[in-house]
Parts: structure tokens; C-alpha cells; sequence
């Protein structure tokens, strides 16, 4: 199961059928579908902010610089979940940059038993009287997000 929050009130979830074919059965491909009511139990997430002594635990997250055109992904070694606006102003906790204007698009997609793959993408205009063309999703932060663990 993936879910990707994706936007201030959207999220997305994906679910996808990976048991094997049993031994003995014909030969092929799994098929994908199934047959029962699937019903998931989910909770909602708010998670930008994290109460000192919340039943949640925080972990701050290092995305870093990114110099390519293209938006930055960083799987790392436990499952978290980072509300989608986790790198916009006043939100990040990186102390370098902390007034710039950049806002940012995070996706965190749970992969394995403890591995999340976090994706980020910039996502802010460019400014009036600045040069024509689009934006350049670079930037120059040392970007750090804060995310809670996800107990699931």
C-alpha cells in the first residue's frame, strides 16, 4: 500500500496485490486482481507539527542542495511520514535560507519494512521583473525536513 499526501487536503492511495502464485497452479503471471471488499483503516495526518511529548516521535530528515532541474528524491532507513508542505517557509527546520520564499511539494512513499523514499519538488513561481522563462527548481538550502516515524 502507498500513500502519497499531494496536496493540502488530497491524498492518494495505491494498492497493490504482491502475493506469489501457489505451487502447482498454472503456470503465468499472478493476476493481479482480487476478489474480496478490500477495506483499508486509515487515520488523518496533520503532521507538521509535532507536540514535545505527543504520542507521535519526531525525526528531522536531510535533503540537502539540489543542483539538478529536476526534483530530488532520499530513501532512508526507517518509515516516516512528512506532512506535503514540510519544506515551506516557517515549516523546515533548516537554519540556512529560513525566510526564502521557496515552497516545495514532499511525497513520502513507504517502500519495504523500514524504508520510506521521500521525493521533493519545488514548486514556487517565479517573481515578477525577474528573468522570463520558468522556474528553476534548484536550490541552495541545505534543506531539512521534520517528519514523524510511522508506527505501521
Amino acid at each position: 500500500i502507498t500513500t502519497v499526501m499531494s496536496g493540502k487536503d488530497k491524498t492518494k492511495i495505491t494498492v497493490k496485490r504482491t502475493d506469489k502464485k501457489k505451487k502447482g497452479k498454472k503456470k503465468g503471471k499472478r493476476n493481479k486482481k482480487w476478489g474480496m471488499k478490500l477495506k483499508l483503516r486509515c487515520v488523518e495526518a496533520k503532521a507538521v507539527e509535532v507536540p514535545i511529548g505527543s504520542a507521535f516521535k519526531s525525526t528531522d530528515v536531510y535533503i540537502g542542495k539540489n543542483d539538478k532541474k529536476k526534483a530530488k528524491s532520499k530513501t532512508v532507513n526507517k518509515r516516516v511520514i512528512c506532512a506535503s508542505n514540510a519544506g515551506d517557509k516557517g515549516i523546515r527546520v533548516n537554519t540556512d535560507h529560513k525566510n526564502a520564499g521557496d515552497t516545495f511539494k514532499i511525497t513520502t512513499v513507504m517502500s519495504g519494512k523500514d524504508k520510506t523514499k521521500i521525493t521533493v519538488k519545488r514548486t514556487d513561481k517565479k517573481k515578477k521583473g525577474k528573468k522570463k522563462g520558468k522556474r528553476n527548481k534548484k536550490w541552495g538550502m541545505k534543506l531539512k525536513l521534520r517528519c514523524v516515524e510511522a508506527k505501521i
